[in-house]
């Protein structure tokens, strides 16, 4: 996999520190990328990145067809939050806990524009972590008997099938993930981030 230029090693800056702008953190995600985004509701949710990625869709049109995974929608039942993230053909699908803080995002659902799932916040946030983790799925019988089991209708809201089977949730192909952070680790030293590696932002308030 190539590497985005503006993370390689340069001349008057061999090195490369792992903290980047937000603009520079959203370079790395593209088309049809899925894309995880944590938080819960607004607590702990990186919303300057959202916002850079909002603004690099608006001018350039890319990334598109995102497939969006979180465990909580983030968003004040408002303007906020996912709201960012609902411009027509940004988002694919939606892999979700909780959509009650994002009108936009159900909008979406409820009418079919995406593919979208509502499945159970708990399997979903642990589903997060063994992916991360590196682990192939994770085997529970939560929501078994449910509308989230997949001979049930999977946890789907419109359209199409969940990429899950009975008692096992697979992980799914993460390529970024929004995380918010007040510091970051210089433990470790890298020439460049991993895309899969979740990116930092400081928390700013956007005007």
């Amino acid at each position: 996999m190539s590497t985005d230029p503006f993370l390689m090693p340069t001349v008057t800056s061999p090195l490369r520190d792992k903290v980047v702008t937000a603009q520079e953190a959203v370079r790395l995600i593209r088309s049809g990328d899925y894309l995880v985004v944590e938080g819960f509701a607004g607590q702990g949710y990186a919303e300057e990145l959202v916002h850079a990625l909002e603004d690099r869709f608006l001018a350039t049109g890319t990334p598109n067809d995102l497939s969006l995974v979180f465990t909580v929608a983030q968003g004040n039942r408002g303007d906020r939050g996912f709201a960012h993230l609902c411009h027509e053909g940004m988002l694919k699908r939606s892999m979700g806990g909780h959509y009650g803080m994002a009108p936009a995002l159900q909008k979406l659902a409820i009418s079919g524009a995406i593919e979208a799932y509502n499945l159970p916040q708990g399997v979903i946030a642990q589903l997060i972590r063994d992916t991360g983790a590196g682990k192939p799925g994770l085997l529970t019988p939560v929501g078994l008997g449910t509308f989230a089991d997949p001979r049930l209708g999977g946890g789907k809201v419109k359209t199409t099938r969940p990429r899950i089977g009975s008692g096992s949730w697979r992980s799914t192909a993460e390529n970024t993930c929004s995380t918010r952070h007040s510091t970051a680790s210089t433990s470790r030293s890298s020439a460049a981030p991993r895309r899969t590696r979740p990116a930092t932002s400081p928390w700013r308030r956007r005007p």
